[in-house]
């Protein structure tokens, strides 16, 4: 008869390190959604940009929970300019908080590591869909998105990969 001796620590050693992946992939996956967000920015197509609107109503929402508007400065701020300024910016800002609240929510509920980017902007959908558009910005077009995320995909996935790796010394503890 063979007896296996030291399953109990093999097994604690086993939770340890999955859970230090667990982490890891999460940061990850907020890292690779920082690149896709960078990418919209400065490689062509980038991010439309009339008032600065849309590029303030970016978020991030993670498993971890919160939503981080993405940004600072000018690219944080909704503003509008003519009559009805103020409660368009008004609107605006209630319409970011309302969506960001309820992607927040869905994220806290999943079980593994999850992350969602976006744009709270309520032409957002439009603005990402109009081909043929003559967009104000220079070098920005339709389908930012979509082509920021074929752009970065091969360096999202090695961060996310990078990310998750086991710190060392983990399974010593």
């Amino acid at each position: 008869m063979m007896r296996v001796t030291g399953g109990r620590r093999v097994l604690e050693s086993m939770n340890r390190q999955v859970k230090a992946i667990e982490g890891r992939t999460l940061e990850g996956l907020i890292r690779g959604a920082m690149l896709i967000m960078q990418s919209v920015e400065k490689t062509s197509p980038t991010i439309p940009v009339e008032w600065g609107n849309l590029r303030a109503s970016r978020f991030l929402v993670t498993s971890k929970g919160g939503a981080t508007v993405m940004g600072s400065g000018q690219l944080g701020v909704f503003t509008h300019s003519g009559p009805g300024a103020r409660t368009k910016t008004a609107q605006m800002k209630a319409q970011h908080k309302a969506l960001t609240t309820e992607y927040t929510q869905i994220a806290k509920q999943q079980k593994e590591p999850y992350v969602t980017l976006g744009w709270s902007a309520h032409y957002a959908t439009y603005t990402h869909e109009n081909v043929g558009a003559n967009f104000q910005r220079p070098g920005a077009g339709a389908k930012w998105l979509v082509a920021a995320v074929f752009r970065e995909r091969h360096n999202i996935l090695r961060t996310v990969r990078e990310n998750a790796k086991i710190p060392k010394g983990v399974s010593k503890k």
